[in-house]
């Protein structure tokens, strides 16, 4: 009955899970590029985490993807992008925030089918403990 149950469980989580079409991909365009999201990882730091949002947009129609987003109170200062290499995340690109905490990075979706994974990574400061992005999982359809 226990095994019964963590299957419902495992199905009911993977049902909430939401696929998006992005909103710039053409009717014309046989495949179309997919994301999933995951919620960010949980910190072993007593400070709370900083908000990041992390949105994509498909630039024309090649297999490059603009990924933006907004980090809260982190003006002018590094911000990391990581890509997921198997279970592991490392430095993809970093750069600085603008004067409003946005970013924005540019990268390439390979047309192989899997997925591939981004996360946005701050360092930790005074107020905030080291925040991460929720990832963001791009693949093509």
């Amino acid at each position: 009955m226990k095994g019964v149950i963590s299957l419902v469980v495992s199905l009911v989580l993977a049902a909430s899970a939401s696929f998006l079409a992005p909103s710039t991909a053409s009717a014309n365009n046989s495949s179309s590029i997919v994301e999933t999201s995951a919620p960010a990882a949980a910190s072993a730091a007593g400070k709370p985490k900083r908000p990041i949002t992390l949105t994509y947009d498909q630039i024309g129609r090649s297999t490059k993807v603009k990924l933006a987003g907004k980090a809260t109170d982190y003006k002018n200062k590094k911000i990391i992008l990581q890509r997921q290499k198997g279970k592991k995340w490392v430095k993809a690109q970093k750069q600085q925030t603008r004067t409003n905490g946005k970013f924005k990075f540019k990268v390439v979706v390979p047309r192989d089918g899997r997925k591939h994974a981004w996360r946005v990574m701050t360092k930790k400061s005074d107020d905030y403990g080291k925040s991460y992005s929720p990832a963001t999982r791009l693949y093509w359809s």
